[in-house]
């Protein structure tokens, strides 16, 4: 039997956050001079000892991944979706100065929240929008870094049945 391929909300979620943040032209950035880009996962992050900024969409230390808030039936199989998808920015800095580095990751989190509002969503996903995050410093050989967890939430519309 053929028929349309269904999309699972959370996956397009997921794909259209990788799409409007991976390679954006405004989340380039210089490390001693030399343009780099913001390294964007889908998934766990691979440690690469280069990477002075990342983010891990779909994935963060200690949470769930994704997590599901709503489920509301309509008419016609009309289905309203509402759910998390768990994300960490991680702004890392040569430098021992942590208010630097803090100013840095917030102005990075200013820029997807930005390039979130104005991305453009297919049929299933009416909105995503970044909702809530946390703040954690951290040092380490490489300097003082910034880890950002933080949560978009997404509105999603299914349609089920023949």
């Amino acid at each position: 039997m053929a028929g349309a391929v269904v999309v699972n909300p959370v996956d397009a979620t997921i794909l259209g956050l990788i799409a409007a943040w991976d390679g954006a032209p405004e989340l380039a950035f210089t490390v001693d001079g030399k343009p780099d880009q913001l390294s964007v996962n889908d998934g766990p992050r691979l440690d690469d000892p280069e990477a002075w900024r990342v983010l891990v969409v779909g994935a963060t230390a200690g949470f769930v991944p994704v997590g599901q808030a709503t489920t509301r039936p309509g008419y016609g199989g009309r289905r309203e979706e509402q759910f998390e998808v768990r994300c960490e920015l991680t702004v890392w800095d040569g430098d021992t100065d942590l208010a630097h580095v803090r100013t840095q990751a917030y102005a990075v989190l200013d820029v997807l929240a930005e390039l979130l509002a104005a991305h453009e969503w297919g049929d299933d996903i009416s909105w995503a929008r970044i909702t809530r995050h946390s703040y954690q410093p951290a040092q380490s050989d490489l300097g003082v870094g910034v880890l950002i967890p933080f949560s978009v939430v997404a509105n999603a519309t299914r349609f089920e049945g023949a």
